[in-house]
């Protein structure tokens, strides 16, 4: 029991970095209890950690093939911290491809 407290307490300390990864793992495979928890208690205040979440998730829709709905690609971009230059740039790629696909 003890240990268990411990992992959920580190979890809730965890940082970004490991945060992170934790979104990362979600995508591919199922989380603990306390990780979900934690992760979930994150994402409710750190909003970094929930845009990586929202770009995770649309990379991996494009990876599968799986048809992406355009407005969700379109504002990831526009909520991005990317130049507007850069933000050109992914509109035009992501429009070409999905015109070819």
């Amino acid at each position: 029991m003890a240990r268990g407290v411990l992992k959920v307490l580190r979890l809730l300390t965890m940082p970004c970095r490991g945060m992170s990864e934790l979104i990362s793992k979600s995508v591919d495979t199922p989380l603990t209890v306390g990780e979900r928890w934690a992760l979930g208690i994150h994402l409710r205040t750190c909003s970094p950690c929930r845009r990586y979440r929202r770009h995770v998730k649309i990379i991996k829709t494009i990876i599968e093939g799986s048809s992406v709905d355009e407005m969700t690609v379109q504002e990831a971009i526009a909520r991005s911290s990317l130049s507007p230059d850069a933000k050109r740039r992914m509109r035009e790629r992501l429009q070409q491809d999905l015109s070819q696909g």
